[in-house]
C-alpha cells in the first residue's frame, strides 16, 4: 500500500534477459547454439526494473529513477532434459561467498537497492515442476538483480530419458510477476545433435477474453519427432484465474509429452476473479491532522504492504502503538491476500512529558528527597505552574532556575534548585523625599529625589539593591552605589545601624500627568552571617509630586466656565418659567389694580 506521505505515480516494466553460458569459462552463447552432452551449462535471469518518478525522473541503463519495486515473484521453469545441479553462488569484492544476493546499477554495475528474499537460500527449486523460484524486493528502478543457475546436460542417446539420439533442443524462459503486472522474458535456446534434423513446432495462444496485462505468450518453439517436451509453466495473472494449457494433439504427463511428427498448439483462458479490500480503522483518539489510509482493494494472492506507519512514530504529539490485525499473518510489514475483506486497526497515545524537581549545591537540608514536589506528567503546550518545598527550620529554599507557569515543551524537562543556611531574618527600610520641593513642577523642571536605605540590623548587609519602578525616574551616581542601570542600584554594603543616601531625577515634559508617582523598592539583599533578607515583606517607599499639567488643568476649567456663561446669556438669558411666572403676575396686579379703582370710584360717587 503507498504511503499517503509520498504518492509514486510510475509505470513499471521488466526486462528480463536470459543467457546461457558454460560454467567452465563463464561466457556467454549466442542464441541458437550447439552445446554439449553431459556438460554443465549455467544460465543466468537477469531482473529489471525501470519507472517513472513523481518528479518525472525517467529510469534507464543510464539513469535512476526514485522508484522501487514491492515483491516481485519469480519462476522459472527448467527445460526438459537439463538436471538442476545448484546455484551460482555469489561473492564480495575479495571473492569470498556472501549468502545475499543484491542488485547493481545497469550503468556501471555499483551496488543499488534490490535484493533476493532469504539471499542463496530463498531460491527453491521444486522436482515435481521442475522449477526455480525466488522473490525481490525493493529492486530499484535502473538496476538490476542477476541470478545464475547451474544444469548439467544429459546424455543424447542415454535410453533412460527418451531422447531421441540425432536432435536435443532446449528453450527457456521465465515469469515475473509484481501485483498485478505479469511479463515474461525473452526466450533463448540452444541444442545438441544434428543440425539437419526435421523440427515440428510448438506454439501457445489465449483464447476468450483476455486480459490487457496478461504476459505475452511464448515465441515459437521446434523440436525433433520423439523429443520429450516439457509444457509452459501456467501464467499468472493478477485479478484473474488461469485454466491451464490444454491442446488435442498429444498426450500430456506430469507436464510433458512427447513431439509427433507434427505441430502442436496450447491453449488457455482467464476467469475473472472478485477483488476483497483491506480497510484501515484508528481506535480512541489520534492528532487531527493524522488522515487515515483509504480502503484498497485486491485480489487473492496479492501481496499486500501495510501502511508506513511504523510502531513508535511520533505524529503531533501522538505516538503511534502499531498495527494490528486477527484477519491475515502480517509478516516484515506485508501479508498475502486472502479470499476475504481484511481489517486493519491502529491506534494513538497522546504523549506526556515529566517535570523532574532536583536540588543541587552543597547545602541541601536532611530528608531532602522528601523535599522535593512529586514527579508529574504534562502535554506539550501545557503551562506548568512550579510547585515549592516545604519550609525547613534553619534553612531557605532560594528558588528553582526556571520561571513560573512556563510552557511545556515535547521533551522531560529537570528543574534545579538551590537552597541556603539560615540563622535568621532581616528587614532593612527604606524612604524617599524631594529635595528641590515645590507646588507645581513645569516642563523643563527637574525634580530631585533623596532616597535613604537604613540597615536596621546589629550586622552588616551587603549588596543591597533598589529599583526605581517609574520608567521615566532615573537613578544619578553618587557615593556608596553603584548605577546598574538607569532603573537599578546596588549598595555593597550597609554597616550596622546607618543608612545610605541614593539619588534620583525626573524631568517633567509635556507627556507628564498631573499628579506623577516616585516608588522605589528594596528587591534583594545579603549577609554574611547565614541571616536572610525577610521575603514575606515588601520594602517599597513613595511619594507624589504634580507637574504644569495640573495647572493647565485648572485653567481649562475656569474657560469652560466662563464659556459657559456666556453662551447662556445670549440664547438664553432668562429662563422660560421666570417669564411665565413674571406674566401671570403681572396680569393679577392689572386685575388687582382694575378692581380696586373700580370699587373707589363707586364709593366717591355714593358720597356725593
Amino acid at each position: 500500500m503507498k504511503s499517503r506521505y509520498l504518492i509514486k505515480q510510475f509505470i513499471v516494466s521488466f526486462i528480463v534477459i536470459l543467457c546461457f553460458g558454460t560454467i567452465v569459462f563463464a561466457e556467454t552463447l549466442d542464441n541458437d547454439t550447439k552445446v554439449k552432452p553431459k556438460s554443465d551449462l549455467t544460465y543466468y535471469l537477469n531482473v529489471d526494473y525501470d519507472g517513472v518518478d513523481e518528479s518525472a525522473t525517467v529510469s534507464s541503463d543510464n539513469g535512476i529513477a526514485n522508484v522501487k519495486s514491492g515483491f516481485i515473484e519469480v519462476t522459472d521453469k527448467l527445460p526438459e532434459g537439463l538436471t538442476f545441479k545448484g546455484i551460482v553462488e555469489p561473492v564480495d569484492e575479495d571473492g569470498n561467498p556472501v549468502s545475499q544476493i543484491g542488485a547493481v546499477k545497469r550503468s556501471n554495475n555499483s551496488v543499488c537497492s534490490g535484493y533476493v528474499v532469504g539471499g542463496v537460500d530463498g531460491i527453491t527449486y521444486d522436482e515435481d515442476t521442475h522449477s526455480i523460484s525466488f522473490k525481490v524486493k525493493n529492486l530499484g528502478a535502473g538496476c538490476r538483480l542477476t541470478v545464475g543457475v547451474i544444469t548439467t546436460t544429459p546424455e543424447i542417446d542415454d535410453p533412460n530419458t527418451s531422447v531421441v539420439e540425432n536432435r536435443r533442443d532446449f528453450y527457456n524462459v521465465f515469469s515475473a510477476v509484481e501485483d498485478d503486472l505479469s511479463v515474461i522474458s525473452n526466450q533463448v535456446h540452444v541444442y545438441m545433435g544434428n543440425d539437419d534434423e526435421t523440427l515440428y513446432s510448438v506454439t501457445y495462444e489465449y483464447t476468450g477474453d483476455v486480459p490487457s496485462n496478461a504476459p505475452t505468450l511464448p515465441s515459437e518453439i521446434k523440436y525433433a519427432s520423439g523429443s520429450n517436451v516439457g509444457v509452459n509453466s501456467d501464467v499468472n495473472v493478477t485479478g484473474y484465474r488461469f485454466s491451464g494449457w490444454s491442446t488435442s494433439g498429444v498426450t500430456v504427463n506430469n507436464g510433458k509429452f512427447t513431439m509427433p511428427s507434427s505441430n502442436v498448439t496450447f491453449k488457455g483462458s482467464f476467469e475473472a476473479l472478485p477483488k476483497y479490500s483491506v480497510t484501515y480503522q484508528i481506535e480512541g483518539e489520534y492528532p487531527e491532522s493524522y488522515i487515515i489510509p483509504t480502503s484498497e482493494e485486491y485480489y487473492e494472492g496479492n501481496s499486500v504492504d501495510v501502511d508506513i506507519l511504523k510502531e513508535g512514530d511520533i505524529v503531533d504529539g501522538y505516538r503511534f502503538l502499531g498495527w494490528t490485525t486477527d484477519d491475515v499473518n502480517v509478516v516484515d510489514d506485508s501479508f498475502v491476500m486472502p479470499n476475504k475483506n481484511i481489517t486493519i486497526k491502529g491506534s494513538f497515545e497522546k504523549i506526556s512529558y515529566k517535570v523532574i524537581y532536583r536540588f543541587q549545591g552543597t547545602v541541601i537540608p536532611d530528608n531532602s528527597d522528601e523535599l522535593l514536589p512529586l514527579t508529574k506528567e504534562y502535554y506539550p503546550g501545557d503551562i506548568v505552574k512550579l510547585e515549592y518545598p516545604k519550609e525547613v527550620e534553619g534553612y531557605k529554599f532560594l528558588g528553582w532556575y526556571k520561571k513560573d507557569n512556563f510552557k511545556m515543551p515535547s521533551e522531560d524537562v529537570i528543574i534545579y534548585g538551590e537552597w541556603m543556611e539560615v540563622r535568621g531574618l532581616f528587614e532593612p527600610s527604606i524612604q524617599i523625599d524631594i529635595v528641590n520641593k515645590k507646588d507645581i513642577y513645569n516642563i523643563g523642571d527637574k525634580v530631585k529625589f533623596k532616597i535613604t536605605v537604613t540597615n536596621n540590623e546589629d550586622y552588616d548587609i551587603k549588596n543591597v539593591m533598589v529599583r526605581n519602578n517609574n520608567e521615566l525616574v532615573y537613578f544619578i551616581n553618587g557615593d556608596n552605589y553603584e548605577v546598574s542601570s538607569k532603573h537599578l542600584v546596588t549598595i555593597p554594603s550597609i554597616k550596622a545601624k546607618n543608612s545610605i543616601i541614593i539619588y534620583s531625577e525626573y524631568e517633567v515634559t509635556d507627556k507628564s500627568l498631573p499628579e506623577e508617582v516616585n516608588e522605589v523598592e528594596i528587591v534583594g539583599a545579603q549577609a554574611d552571617n547565614k541571616y536572610v533578607i525577610n521575603t514575606d515583606k515588601k520594602y517599597k517607599a513613595n511619594i507624589k509630586f504634580n507637574t504644569t499639567q495640573e495647572e493647565q488643568k485648572e485653567e481649562t476649567k475656569k474657560d469652560d466656565t466662563s464659556k459657559g456663561v456666556s453662551v447662556g446669556s445670549t440664547s438664553n438669558s432668562v429662563p422660560k418659567i421666570i417669564l411665565i411666572t413674571f406674566s401671570i403676575l403681572f396680569i393679577i396686579g392689572l386685575i388687582i389694580f382694575g378692581y380696586s379703582y373700580i370699587k373707589s370710584k363707586h364709593e366717591r360717587r355714593k358720597v356725593q
